[in-house]
């Protein structure tokens, strides 16, 4: 869906391909190549600030689509919202419990997971419960952004209400909160680390995109090549705080969709890869796990081409078959209790 609710943002959903695969590096680069070269292993390493990209991206896209959400409308939203992250995320979880039940079955061994972590993941309870081991990792940033859509329809009325100055003023407000926070907590994936990595990001993202229409698009468009240049000075000085701070500032930039940076990004390629991007961010750690128990020649190198090479195409299928549909849940439901 696009800022005006009826188009895609193509750069913005090319924006989220990117950050999902840059995570993807991050944990191929942590458990398979740890001793990468250090220009190479700090730069996977930043692949944590992605995940915080996603909450400042959320936070936008959701503040340009329904700023002018109403509370009485608030059941619906939390419906759509629901059907975006659960039936992908129940699928993973699911498929993967029963591939490790089978295989411990199989081979007589031990347990290597814990049964009741598995309930609390499915509820995406787990990032507010420090210290159970998580089956898929990447989801504890699934329970912090339903908790940042709980409190959406709350917060975006307050952000609606303000004029230009006080949207400036806020937006820069969250931008200090986002710089503290993510110096202080960054890579933080439990406990009050991660609620804040959370809050901060995402309602930084919900004051850039109440202030996008305040904005002149001649005025915009243009920062888009120097935050993009900003970004590439954060990964230069490994930086999780420069990255986060000037992506957002890109997400600004590229609202208007103009500018040399959006049409890079608005590629079919990158637009394919962004729409994809949950899936590559929920099926990687499941498929590393099960791919890295093939003895294959060539050690984790053949072990990268083959995550590769089954991971892209999963990703296409898993957006097709569930979570397209998944989408569709809540206006199915509204057309059957309206009939």
């Amino acid at each position: 869906m696009s800022l005006s609710g009826q188009r895609e943002n193509l750069p913005l959903t090319a924006l989220r391909g990117v950050a999902a695969v840059w995570v993807v590096l991050c944990h191929v680069q942590l458990f398979w190549f740890p001793g990468a070269p250090a220009g190479i292993a700090a730069l996977c390493w930043l692949g944590q600030a992605a995940v915080d990209i996603f909450f400042v991206l959320s936070g936008f896209i959701l503040a340009c689509v329904y700023g002018g959400l109403r509370l009485n409308r608030a059941k619906l939203f939390w419906l759509r919202r629901i059907c975006r992250i659960y039936p992908l995320h129940l699928a993973v979880l699911a498929t993967f419990g029963s591939l490790t039940f089978t295989a411990v079955l199989l081979h007589r061994s031990g347990f290597p997971h814990d049964w009741e972590s598995f309930g609390v993941e499915a509820l995406l309870l787990h990032p507010f419960l420090p210290g159970l081991t998580p089956w898929n990792p990447p989801t504890w940033s699934l329970g912090i952004e339903m908790l940042c859509y709980a409190l959406f329809p709350f917060v975006a009325p307050l952000f609606a209400r303000s004029r230009g100055w006080s949207a400036g003023v806020a937006a820069l407000g969250l931008a200090a909160a986002e710089l503290y926070v993510v110096q202080r907590y960054g890579g933080a994936t439990a406990g009050r680390g991660a609620v804040l990595r959370g809050l901060a990001g995402f309602h930084l993202g919900m004051a850039l995109g109440f202030l996008s229409p305040r904005l002149r698009p001649s005025l915009a468009a243009p920062a888009s090549l120097p935050a993009a240049g900003a970004l590439v000075a954060g990964v230069a000085l490994v930086s999780p705080a420069v990255v986060v701070l000037s992506a957002a500032a890109l997400i600004l930039a590229l609202a208007p969709e103009q500018g040399r940076v959006a049409r890079l990004l608005g590629s079919r390629g990158t637009v394919w890869l962004g729409r994809v991007s949950f899936s590559i961010y929920l099926l990687h750690p499941p498929l590393m796990n099960l791919i890295q128990r093939v003895p294959v020649p060539g050690g984790h190198w053949s072990h990268l081409a083959m995550l590769a090479a089954i991971l892209f195409p999963m990703s296409e299928l898993t957006y097709r078959w569930i979570e397209r549909p998944g989408r569709r849940i809540p206006a199915v439901l509204l057309r059957r209790y309206a009939g």
